[in-house]
């Protein structure tokens, strides 16, 4: 198996996959929970596998574990919090599984993913509200224990997802780099009115530090590959170039459509992949070579990505 270092090494296009958590919605599973899509590892790991197996029929080179939902701080929204360890063993299982009845011999990587989300909790009318972030010291020792059990499960790497502050995803790197695996980051960012590009998910998340500032402090932490990812993909190429004034490694990007009026996505208003796809063009001729979808989007985004991509970036890329 050619590694995916090597791949990226040399210039590589890689295809990762798409949304798992809106995918299971699209299925019927219902994500109406404080743990959003992490009860779906217990109660249907089969609909889980069919997911991450759509993806590989659709090209993907790597497909994502149904784990953005699964540390203990955020299993503890439902009652589960000292189930943490089999639910992470089931989402990867479910992968590993799915690879190993679709692949066909292809090579195709599993990325453990372990995210800032703390968990919601309700209200006495059932809304969903933002839940604060743990202490360091609980945070650190969060993802510590997911990244671990993840490595031990099988992960072929570790993927940070939805960084959008910029001491959660300092301690996520730390964390996650004595794994021995791979480390990518994928953070989460959005666009001032002054067109600056910030770290984090909307408006709604205050006026932080600008991206490339919030870099500065983030990237000495470590990571092989840094994406922008779960931000809006008319967004995503002005984030790509400032994540370019700072790193000169592999590049990623996979940006979502649409919105959530918690905890439900909406599906309405959908990018087609068609569409997408020239957003994905435009940003592999800047030498992006991880490329996927992320919420909102399926299996025909990574089929046409597939389809249609290079092979490989143009000399002079990253």
């Amino acid at each position: 198996m050619t590694s995916l270092q090597e791949r990226l090494a040399r210039g590589d296009v890689v295809i990762l996959d798409g949304p798992t958590s809106t995918q299971l919605e699209r299925k019927g599973l219902s994500n109406a929970t404080g743990a959003w899509s992490a009860l779906a590892n217990l109660d249907r790991p089969d609909i889980v596998r069919q997911v991450h197996e759509e993806y590989i029929d659709a090209g993907a080179d790597v497909i994502t574990t149904n784990t953005f939902a699964t540390s203990r701080v955020t299993l503890e929204t439902v009652g589960r919090g000292e189930l943490v360890r089999e639910i992470n063993q089931r989402a990867v299982e479910a992968a590993l599984i799915a690879r190993d009845r679709t692949a066909n011999g292809r090579d195709v990587a599993i990325a453990g993913s372990i995210s800032h989300f703390p968990g919601w909790d309700q209200d006495s009318r059932g809304n969903f509200l933002n839940r604060a972030q743990p202490s360091e010291d609980r945070a650190r020792a969060n993802f510590q224990e997911q990244a671990k059990i993840l490595a031990e499960a099988g992960c072929d790497l570790i993927l940070l997802e939805m960084m959008r502050d910029v001491n959660v995803a300092a301690l996520a790197i730390e964390s996650a780099v004595p794994t021995g695996l791979p480390v990518w980051v994928g953070y989460t960012c959005w666009m001032d009115d002054a067109d600056l590009v910030r770290i984090g998910q909307h408006h709604g998340y205050g006026d932080g530090p600008t991206f490339e500032e919030a870099l500065q402090t983030i990237l000495p932490k470590g990571g092989s590959l840094m994406a922008v990812m779960h931000t809006d993909v008319e967004q995503t190429s002005s984030a790509l170039k400032a994540l370019q004034r700072s790193w000169n490694g592999p590049l990623g990007a996979y940006a979502h459509s649409s919105d959530m009026d918690r905890p439900d996505w909406q599906f309405d208003d959908i990018i087609s992949p068609q569409d997408y796809l020239a957003h994905s063009m435009e940003w592999v001729d800047m030498g992006v070579q991880l490329i996927g979808s992320c919420c909102g989007t399926g299996p025909d985004h990574i089929r046409t990505l597939k389809d249609n991509l290079p092979d490989r970036i143009a000399t002079g890329g990253v």
